[in-house]
């Protein structure tokens, strides 16, 4: 609303009372207002978060060790993005499309500098009323698109950027795949390749996070069973519930063979 707003189109909207005040930018003037909303009807969806499981733990130890002290570090929502708050023990800035309640947990653990940016809210009332607050005091946290997945931006903003990003695949080359396999959508691009190009070019880090197995099957494979959501050259670590594979420097054929090794030699290769 406010990218078409700051355009010149005129805005006509709903306001909800029970929703967060969350925004970042300026009252926006001369926005026609067609009713207002309260209550169970105006408040927004809440999403739970499953509790993380042993494979997550894992990773997300691995992970935070990736994690400097100062670091801007982006995430998800999911049970990984869970696991990893409670494994990080550095203070740290949060610059990411979306927020999750993991948030909420780095701020009552007193691991949050400063005021986290995102694009959008996704988790539970906890999040809404923290976010609430946060805003009613002149914090707000949300921001339009532009800004929050503006690639110069997230490389040179203060503090090194660590992209934590999940997969459903990865290939041999580390090219990634979240969006489906097997011709079965279960997800979108996000801000996957953003965050994944701004860490990868800058002083931070592009990491790739995600169980060495889902079903049974390994999730490193010989051919994607859905398209590349992000390139293999924006990609520096993968990290697994066995340990990383650190990619930066490396090769074509040393890439592959280490990220084959991290997987011990499991690959499927139907796509």
């Amino acid at each position: 609303m406010r990218g078409l707003y700051d355009a010149g189109v005129p805005v006509a909207a709903v306001v909800s009372r029970s929703a967060p005040h969350a925004d970042a930018g300026p009252p926006l003037a001369g926005v026609e207002v067609l009713g207002e909303v309260d209550g169970p009807d105006g408040a927004p969806h809440t999403v739970a978060t499953p509790a993380p499981g042993d494979a997550d733990r894992a990773v997300a130890a691995e992970v935070a060790g990736l994690v400097p002290a100062g670091a801007r570090i982006q995430f998800g929502p999911g049970r990984l993005a869970a696991a990893l708050v409670e494994a990080l023990d550095v203070p740290v800035a949060v610059d990411s499309g979306l927020l999750a309640d993991a948030v909420v947990d780095l701020d009552e653990r007193g691991l949050l500098r400063g005021t986290p940016s995102s694009t959008a809210l996704y988790g539970s009332s906890r999040l809404y009323d923290w976010a609430d607050r946060l805003g009613r005091a002149g914090h707000g946290t949300v921001r339009p698109v532009e800004y929050t997945h503006d690639v110069s931006r997230l490389g040179s903003d203060p503090g090194p950027l660590v992209a934590l990003n999940t997969a459903l695949e990865i290939d041999r080359d580390g090219q990634v795949n979240v969006e489906g396999v097997a011709g079965s959508a279960a997800g979108m691009i996000g801000g996957h390749p953003d965050f994944a190009a701004a860490a990868a070019r800058g002083p931070g880090l592009s990491v790739i996070a995600l169980a060495c197995a889902h079903r049974g099957r390994p999730t490193l494979v010989e051919r994607l069973g859905g398209p590349v959501t992000t390139p293999s050259h924006d990609v520096d670590v993968v990290v697994t519930d066995r340990g990383v594979a650190d990619l930066r420097g490396l090769g074509r054929g040393e890439r592959r063979r280490a990220l084959t090794a991290l997987w011990g030699g499991a690959v499927a290769t139907d796509g």
